[in-house]
């Protein structure tokens, strides 16, 4: 999880975007997303890659840092959400086209 964290922070240093802040949101609210994310996806990996994006996302998105903590959450557990089953989509399609990602993969349910 540090990883994540580390390139959260470069995005946060390229768009000049206050690391304190990035990882208060990160601290606060990381635990519950990745927990909404890894009871769909199963798969650690895949996981945290998308917490990583849904974080990246918020930084960029100036929106969603001016919000009260209700909406905060509500739009981050919301974008986590549609990159969960976006990603899985994009899984099932390719499985689809190409056969089996990696035998020790479990299939994308």
């Amino acid at each position: 999880m540090q990883d994540l964290i580390t390139e959260i922070n470069e995005s946060a240093k390229n768009i000049q975007t206050d690391e304190a802040t990035v990882a208060a949101l990160y601290d606060k609210y990381a635990p519950a997303l990745y927990g909404r994310i890894i009871r769909v996806v199963k798969q650690k990996e895949i996981a945290e890659k998308i917490l990583l994006r849904v974080f990246i996302n918020a930084v960029v998105d100036k929106n969603v840092k001016q919000s009260n903590h209700l909406t905060l959450f509500t739009s981050l557990l919301n974008h986590s959400r549609k990159k969960t089953y976006g990603t899985l989509k994009s899984l099932r399609i390719l499985e689809e086209c190409c056969g089996t990602l990696n035998k020790s993969t479990p299939p994308v349910a």
